[in-house]
């Protein structure tokens, strides 16, 4: 069993005749003797103090004399000497930075404090030991460090100030992964001092502030995760400062780090795409962030989704074929794989081109119907276009090219004289299958062209109000291709002529039936033969058609009323003395 002593402590010692005059106190040997203190005796001989000395050894017996006798105690008495402070190896520091303190009888430190927060140490040697600045320091003063051993405590001070930025991304940032709207987090040191993080976004660096981070301590950090932030990126923490002037903000970065890891996101963003439109099969790019592991769908007839065929992926696109059985939506970007996950909408619509897959006739004959079977032509404009060249026009010499509309809407209005007929719009097949539903368009073929072309349909979101079927054509942008058809019109039937005698000088007008098909006449006796084009037709005056005038026989059709032309005979340059009118057959 041994009794605690310190150095410089009062000890009082207990025995059997102790007299003043010739007690003697030792400590181990008989040559070492401490003084006793006096009037320490008591009057019964039985006690006396003295004050323990320095530099005593660890462990040590008391040897008592009274003159006569020497007495040894039953107990060792274990020392602890009086800690003394000699130097530190560094009196400015950081907070999570370590120095040593020399001095004397530290190996038996029991704690060190800094400003009276407890701190990491370890013993160095029987004179040294070695302190961490903790985290919490009051920092930007001179702290007391204070080191306690059992034999007393020493005290020093040193400068504390904040620590370097440290820091990483957790596990699931990293690892696990994040959605938008989520947050990211670091663990490290100082992360308090950060006031500004930026990641990596689709456009460019993203900068979060205020109320963006938030944090736990100064070992914690989090941020949100916004839309369009770049998967695989690391992230930069700064403790920046700056001021405006003028308008402008000057930045100064105090200090800086980036993360060792890369932030992982699942989320998807969708920022462009490469068309507003495209046809059945055509090509179109979804551009953004994470795109390329996403399902990419179009919104389907009937309140459906239809997913379409990834041709092509790369780093932030997904190259899709436009599939069949869709509307006018925004596309989504749905994630299904462990790398992609939420979903993200376009900011932009699209909108399909209806597209032909199947015709009736490809010989297209005026006042007669067609059947036209489409895809994606669920939201089509009630019409059928063609690209191509007429022979009206161009007089039966030659042709325009132009884009024709060769019928139109039932509740179009106000028509023109070629723009008689109708076309009507049938979804019903897509109800029971978008995968091999069509649309189908029924029409009736009307006057506004003789001639051959390419086939097409219109979306009611191209082109723009339908007010003017001539001009209409001029404001389309994406016409789809298709196998050429042929326009023809239907003989001309001539009813009567004005005079049956003439002057080879006069003026001489036609009635008949489906007079606006006809591009040419001829005057012939059998010998003789000569024709004019529609150019040389004398133009009518207040009507809608450029030569020929209409008798109202209380039919809409335009087609359908009675028809005249009138032609200045001199400019058939016909010599006999009698012939007849032949309008050519139209044909393309």
């Amino acid at each position: 069993m041994y009794k605690k002593i310190t150095e410089g402590q009062t000890l009082t010692v207990t025995g059997l005749n102790l007299y003043p005059d010739s007690t003697q106190v030792f400590f181990n040997t008989t040559g070492n003797e401490v003084g006793t203190l006096s009037g320490s005796f008591n009057s019964s001989f039985t006690q006396v103090s003295v004050v323990v000395p320095c530099c005593l050894p660890d462990l040590n017996d008391l040897i008592l004399y009274n003159g006569i006798n020497y007495a040894t105690g039953d107990n060792k008495y274990k020392f602890f000497g009086k800690p003394s402070f000699s130097g530190i190896t560094d009196s400015t520091l950081k907070e999570g930075e370590s120095a040593l303190i020399s001095g004397r009888y530290l190996q038996q430190t029991t704690g060190v404090f800094v400003e009276g927060v407890s701190s990491d140490f370890y013993i160095e040697s029987k004179n040294s030991v070695v302190f961490t600045v903790p985290f919490d320091t009051p920092v930007n003063t001179e702290a007391d460090v204070v080191v306690k051993t059992k034999g007393g405590d020493i005290k020093t001070q040193v400068s504390v100030s904040r620590a370097n930025i440290e820091g990483d991304l957790d596990i699931q940032s990293y690892n696990s992964g994040l959605q938008f709207g989520e947050s990211g987090f670091v663990l490290g040191q100082s992360l308090d001092k950060v006031n500004r993080v930026m990641i990596s976004g689709l456009f460019d660096q993203i900068v979060l502030e205020g109320s963006d981070i938030s944090y736990s301590g100064s070992s914690g950090l989090s941020f949100t995760i916004p839309e369009s932030t770049l998967n695989g990126y690391p992230v930069i923490l700064q403790d920046q400062s700056g001021y405006y002037s003028g308008g402008n903000y000057y930045q100064t970065v105090d200090e800086q780090i980036v993360t060792s890891r890369n932030l992982k996101v699942v989320s998807p963003f969708v920022s462009s795409l490469s068309s507003g439109a495209g046809k059945y099969l055509d090509s179109i790019t979804v551009s953004g962030s994470q795109v390329e592991n996403c399902k990419i769908l179009f919104s389907g007839y009937d309140q459906t989704h239809v997913e379409a065929v990834s041709t092509s992926t790369g780093l932030n696109f997904n190259t899709v074929t436009v599939p069949r059985g869709i509307m006018r939506s925004n596309l989504i970007a749905s994630g299904y794989t462990g790398d992609s996950q939420g979903t993200s909408v376009s900011n932009s619509y699209f909108y399909p081109i209806p597209t032909i897959t199947g015709l009736s006739t490809t010989n297209f004959v005026i006042g007669e119907q067609v059947t036209i079977d489409a895809v994606n032509a669920a939201e089509a404009r009630a019409l059928i276009g063609i690209n191509g060249s007429d022979k009206i026009r161009g007089g039966g010499t030659s042709v325009i090219n132009g884009r024709y509309f060769v019928s139109s809407p039932t509740y179009y209005e106000p028509r023109g004289p070629r723009e008689y007929g109708s076309a009507s719009i049938d979804n019903s097949s897509l109800s029971d299958s978008m995968t091999t539903g069509v649309t189908k368009i029924t029409a009736t073929i009307n006057s506004n062209m003789v001639g051959a072309g390419s086939p097409f349909l219109v979306s009611s979101y191209e082109g723009g109000a339908l007010n003017s079927l001539q001009t209409f054509g001029d404001n389309l942008i994406n016409i789809p291709n298709y196998d050429s058809v042929t326009v023809s019109g239907k003989q001309p039937t001539i009813l009567g002529v004005s005079k049956s005698r003439v002057s080879r000088l006069d003026q001489v007008t036609i009635s008949g039936n489906n007079l606006m098909n006809a591009y040419s006449l001829t005057l012939s006796d059998g010998n003789e033969s000569k024709t004019i084009n529609s150019g040389s037709f004398v133009p009518t005056t207040g009507q809608n058609h450029p030569f020929v005038t209409f008798t109202n026989s209380g039919n809409d059709n335009f087609n359908y009323q009675t028809h005249s032309i009138t032609v200045n005979l001199p400019d058939f340059s016909y010599t006999g003395a009698n012939g007849s009118f032949t309008f050519l057959t139209p044909s393309p």
